[in-house]
């Protein structure tokens, strides 16, 4: 099993919230007021808002999910606030808050019914946003989304990947929010951090569509195996109100490395900080050209891979920009920016090599595409993304 320890004893520090900082910018360039305003108030306590993406064949894991999110809720601080929106297959989406109840045991209450609607849309997301933070304007705020997750990838319908079926973040039913829909609905400056219980979404791609809206991302290169972190909310839920993230992740990382079924023992998750990464941008975009490969190319051959399908989309970021530097200078200016990227990783030996799986010979933190003549759709929709164009 391989653990990288924290480069230091690390906590989130939970920031002013957008609109105190908005109006401390205010109160710097007016010369004269006519009237006097109240201040905004100091941040109190802090939310972790939860969007459970369940209308699917997830949808009876999320009840699960949100059952232990409640069990979880017992070992909470007092001034931190639990708000989930939840949507499965056959119900309608609503927002609930998990509250203290009588003799310690916390309860669901409901707050307000969106009826049959489409969860993996950036307005359905932007709304449950804007309806949690609003229950509680001064608190900091966390987000926690679970659903199926697939990165960067587009909607099934034009990836042209025929490999794999690409669920990209969210899925319900047969609808799919791409990772630009996704990074538009959230405004920046309000979270302090993002968990993706969601498979492959430690991507360079999606950490740096997200850098303007945290800075920090929990994330896993690999797939999440399945109940996901269900058995691990109820005893270590606390760590991520308390912005402890590297704790939480060890606590994943320990529980799916001691398991007694080998399949079981399958696990990626590294902690990025997302500042760091417009200067990877800069390394990548001034000292390599973007290359179109052969699928048989023996040079993608021999890179790290995180997926198990036939023909790989994900792979290992470091594994494979170290190959198209042109020099260990520059090689070595990469491993050093990375280094800042990357708060914390983990990961197994391996990952369900019974079913396709592969071994970990190498994990960076974060994940890459590579560009493959048989996906001429895919290739054109990853030069419309951030990263590419920055």
């Amino acid at each position: 099993m391989k653990e990288m320890k924290p480069k230091h004893n690390y906590r989130i520090k939970h920031s002013l919230t957008c609109s105190m900082l908005l109006a401390a910018a205010a109160c710097l360039t007016i010369t004269s007021c006519i009237y006097e305003t109240e201040p905004e108030p100091a941040p109190s306590g802090h939310l972790l808002f939860v969007y459970l993406g369940g209308d699917n064949n997830l949808s009876t894991e999320s009840y699960e999910k949100l059952e232990a999110l409640r069990l979880g809720w017992q070992t909470t601080a007092a001034d931190t606030h639990l708000l989930v929106y939840h949507d499965a297959a056959g119900a309608h989406a609503h927002l609930v808050e998990i509250r203290s109840g009588e003799g310690g045991t916390a309860r669901i209450d409901h707050l307000q019914l969106y009826g049959d609607e489409n969860s993996a849309t950036g307005a359905a997301l932007s709304r449950a946003v804007k309806d949690a933070r609003s229950r509680y304007p001064s608190a900091t705020c966390g987000l926690l989304v679970f659903s199926h997750g697939t990165g960067w990838l587009p909607a099934s319908g034009g990836s042209g990947a025929s490999t794999t079926e690409t669920r990209t973040i969210v899925v319900d039913g047969n609808h799919e929010m791409p990772l630009t829909e996704f990074a538009e609905a959230l405004p920046a400056g309000v979270f302090d951090y993002i968990v993706f219980e969601a498979c492959f979404m430690a991507g360079i791609e999606v950490a740096y569509e997200l850098r303007s809206k945290t800075p920090y991302l929990l994330a896993s290169s690999a797939e999440i195996v399945s109940p996901g972190f269900t058995d691990i909310y109820p005893h270590s839920l606390h760590y991520l109100t308390e912005g402890r993230l590297e704790e939480f992740g060890n606590v994943c990382f320990k529980h799916f490395a001691g398991q007694e079924d080998a399949m079981m023992r399958s696990f990626t998750m590294s902690l990025i900080k997302t500042s760091g990464l417009e200067a990877l941008q800069r390394l990548i975009s001034r000292n390599t050209e973007p290359v179109v490969h052969a699928a048989d190319d023996p040079l993608i051959a021999s890179v790290q891979p995180f997926d198990r399908y036939v023909t790989h989309l994900f792979y290992d970021f470091e594994d494979y920009y170290s190959r198209m530097l042109p020099d260990d200078e520059k090689r070595g200016e990469l491993s050093a920016l990375i280094d800042d990227c990357i708060v914390w990783k983990a990961s197994t030996e391996s990952f369900l090599t019974n079913l396709n799986g592969f071994d970990i010979r190498r994990h960076s933190g974060m994940t890459t595409y590579i560009r493959q003549d048989i996906y001429p759709a895919l290739n054109s929709a990853y030069g419309e993304l951030s990263w590419n164009n920055d």
